[in-house]
């Protein structure tokens, strides 16, 4: 089988919802196309519209996932025995366009030759983008994806977090994903990193130990003290009693730095696998040594998060 890239399994993780561990075992069992893998996943209810990104996603698996869900409450309801006839006629017309979606009979009602110029338009749009690349200080070499600009960055103050409990140890350091969200528009001509996000980068390296222990601090207290509790599946003899035992629990997937920003600083974000839930993931948003939002692993590049903590926009370069 062939390696599944890092880029691919950000795209995936960022268009379902899912954590990066998720979506590169959902991407091995399906194969490296990201939109056939999603729209699998989306097929077999295990990812819900409620999930995805409808900025990243295309509206025809945004459809899909539309016509599942409807189809699913209205069976619901069914059962509640709340809708009678008409209910279940609605239901066997949305189960029959699933099934039309599904097998790509509506191919023909669309359009072909529509459908094969977009996906050509699509393809070279991806090329395109794939051929942008630059460095720039001190976020290093970077090129430019699907959606972001993606690099790697080295981080000490993570090396020995093993979400797998004992199959893997990193060293003294981990090398992660760095993906950093292009400012102002345009995907195929997208803006250079700013300078404001350099600089979150320079203060993450310059505070890492600080900055880590907060991190550690809030996952802590929302998924053991807190809110998110209900999402956590372990055992009790698992449970972690202290900040320190979240070591052999989660493991640091990808720091991705937002285009909004305050006080000339980039707010960024922490991805992770963790041990108690292979779907969601944990995801920390940070500005400086400040924790802006701590949950699921879209909390690490929620840019409505960051706006509400009073982040702006980044306009990019003149």
């Amino acid at each position: 089988m062939a390696k599944i890239s890092e880029e691919k399994v950000a795209e995936l993780a960022k268009k379902s919802g899912l954590s990066q561990k998720k979506a590169r075992a959902a991407l091995e069992k399906h194969g490296s196309d990201v939109d056939e893998t999603l729209a699998n996943l989306i097929d077999a209810g295990e990812v819900k519209l409620k999930q995805l990104d409808p900025a990243l996603v295309s509206e025809e698996l945004m459809a899909r996932a539309r016509l599942i869900d409807a189809s699913e409450a209205i069976e619901k309801e069914m059962k509640k025995g709340g809708m009678g006839v008409i209910g279940e006629a609605v239901n066997n017309v949305l189960k029959m366009w699933q099934k039309a979606v599904k097998g790509g009979a509506l191919k023909g009602m669309m359009g072909q030759d529509i459908d094969d110029e977009v996906g050509e338009e699509r393809r070279q749009g991806r090329k395109k983008r794939e051929a942008i690349r630059l460095e720039v200080a001190p976020l290093g070499e970077l090129k430019f994806g699907d959606f972001c600009w993606e690099g790697k960055v080295l981080l000490k103050g993570w090396g020995g977090f093993d979400a797998s409990r004992g199959t893997y140890k990193a060293a003294n350091a981990q090398r992660v994903t760095l993906n950093v969200m292009p400012p102002g528009e345009g995907e195929d001509n997208p803006g250079e990193p700013a300078e404001e996000q350099g600089a979150a980068l320079e203060y993450l390296k310059a505070n890492e130990e600080e900055i880590r222990d907060t991190v550690l601090a809030a996952i802590f207290k929302a998924y053991f003290k807190g809110p998110a509790r209900f999402l956590v599946f372990l055992e009790d003899e698992e449970m972690p009693g202290s900040v320190e035992e979240l070591e052999e629990l989660v493991s640091l997937g990808a720091v991705h730095i937002l285009n909004v920003a305050k006080d000339g600083k980039a707010y960024v974000g922490f991805e992770f696998d963790c041990a108690w839930d292979d779907e969601h993931g944990v995801g920390v948003l940070t500005h400086g040594k400040k924790v802006v939002a701590a949950e699921i692993a879209h909390s690490a590049y929620d840019e409505y998060a960051a706006e509400r903590d009073g982040g702006r926009k980044i306009e990019g370069r003149k």
